[in-house]
């Protein structure tokens, strides 16, 4: 099993703000850290220091979630955020990166643990799903991690 964090964030927030949404729903789902594969963002945030911080701070690759895929996992969506589908295009931008990423590797079975977590500037959502990744990275460790 693949466990990835999506993450949807506000400008006000900080690296320290999507960590601790990312240990937020690690714990609100009984998932160590060290479970967690890769951090996903949107599009919008590819630039965003912060994200990428915070994914070396927790020792995953970063990836953004590509826009065919997000559009894909819409439906999956188990939270239907106003301001979010306002902003960004999807009730949950951290559940529709998280779904988009394993959609991209791609992943069978793929879903949600549960809705996504809201801490005060980011939100975090953790998708699971299965992937037989041999070979699929030739063999290599991705930042340290093994997929």
């Amino acid at each position: 099993m693949i466990i990835v964090a999506g993450i949807g964030f506000r400008r006000e927030a900080s690296c320290a703000d999507i960590v601790t949404a990312v240990q937020t729903a690690c714990d609100a789902y009984a998932i160590q850290l060290p479970e967690l594969r890769l951090l996903a963002i949107l599009p919008r945030h590819a630039d965003a220091a912060i994200a990428h911080e915070a994914a070396a701070q927790l020792q995953i690759p970063c990836t953004v979630a590509d826009m065919q895929a997000l559009v894909s996992v819409r439906d999956q969506l188990q939270t239907h955020s106003p301001v979010s589908l306002r902003v960004t295009g999807f009730g949950s931008a951290a559940e529709a990166a998280a779904l988009a990423a394993l959609g991209a590797l791609p992943c069978a079975n793929s879903r949600l643990l549960g809705p996504r977590i809201k801490t005060r500037n980011a939100t975090c959502a953790l998708a699971q799903g299965k992937k037989d990744l041999d070979g699929f990275f030739s063999g290599e460790k991705l930042r340290g991690k093994e997929l």
